[in-house]
């Protein structure tokens, strides 16, 4: 990359990076909007139902829920500014903490599901392009439709019927880091890294069969046959480079999905990340907590798409040419 390609790169990334901002603060907004403008009381949850007004309305004070909504939202966007998301109501922590203690096994489950579905995904996809029409086509487009239409939490009551119940081979329940041993951590979450990635492996599966497709029958890809260059070539060095933007955008919104449908299968299989803690703090009306883990999780899936976007113009020479251009 030349010296002008480096200069729109840099640009480019600072871009990018610039268009976070407003984003995060337009997601705050949203997010502690229409949590607060939930119907439920904390203060009522939190004393019982034969709370007297006096003491609900002390508790209100104490818990600032007293204000207006803008006022509220003024003083938890300062403390966030700062890293203070608030103090929960009802695990006597602060929100970041409670977050960090629960975010690992989600991050590590969604980390490890992704990688699944990527590993197998993209090569499957690449085979089913090659093959269109064939056996392998067909049976890779059966079990991609297999694969959306089957709920995450109906296949993880499959697998643990089939190789927790009836074969014994793998644990049903609990979460043990990799702390514990490789071979320990990784027995305790194969079940439920299947369950997560099976709809997301067959997403991904659609999308590179597509693009391949669409890319396969263009004519300098017909122009680079003709020549004589070797298939594995074609394929991985132009082929699938050039159908590669698409593939990034849904690896990026599939890894937003993973992190927040972990929360259903982290329940099946008690694993105690963020989907438990979201859960219980949705039930208790613990506004703090709410609105600290979804802004968390968006933040992420923030992040995951920026990086994708940087990534775009690292893949994608035509990014970096309209850039020289211009």
């Amino acid at each position: 990359m030349d010296k002008s390609g480096d200069d729109f790169m840099v640009k480019y990334i600072l871009k990018r990076l610039l268009s976070v901002i407003p984003t995060l603060f337009i997601l705050s907004i949203i997010i502690f909007g229409i949590i607060h403008l939930a119907p439920g009381d904390p203060a009522k949850i939190i004393l019982g139902p034969d709370a007297t007004d006096e003491a609900l309305a002390g508790l209100r004070a104490e818990l600032g829920l007293d204000k207006n909504i803008f006022q509220q939202y003024i003083s938890w966007l300062w403390g966030a500014f700062h890293g203070d998301l608030g103090q929960s109501y009802f695990r006597n922590q602060p929100v970041m903490t409670a977050i960090k203690q629960h975010l690992g096994p989600t991050l590590v489950l969604s980390c490890w599901a992704q990688l699944l579905a990527v590993v197998f995904a993209i090569p499957a996809g690449v085979i089913s392009a090659r093959k269109r029409g064939k056996s392998v086509d067909s049976t890779m487009i059966i079990l991609s439709m297999i694969g959306i239409s089957l709920p995450s939490f109906l296949l993880s009551l499959f697998l643990i019927i089939i190789f927790g119940i009836h074969l014994g081979w793998l644990p049903v329940a609990g979460y043990k880091a990799m702390q514990m041993g490789v071979g320990v951590h990784l027995k305790s979450i194969i079940l439920p890294v299947i369950s997560l990635a099976g709809l997301e492996t067959a997403l991904l599966i659609r999308m590179t069969r597509s693009s391949m497709i669409d890319i396969l029958h263009t004519d300098y890809i017909k122009t680079a046959y003709a020549k004589g260059m070797s298939e594995r070539t074609i394929i991985f060095k132009h082929a699938l480079r050039n159908a590669f933007n698409p593939i990034l955008t849904t690896i990026a919104q599939s890894f937003g999905s993973l992190i927040s449908g972990a929360a259903v299968i982290e329940t099946i299989f008690n694993i105690p990340g963020m989907g438990q803690l979201i859960v219980n703090a949705v039930l208790q009306r613990d506004y703090p907590l709410i609105v600290g883990i979804v802004l968390v999780i968006s933040t992420i899936y923030v992040a995951v798409n920026f990086i994708v976007d940087i990534l775009y113009g690292i893949v994608d020479p035509r990014i970096r040419t309209i850039g020289k251009s211009k």
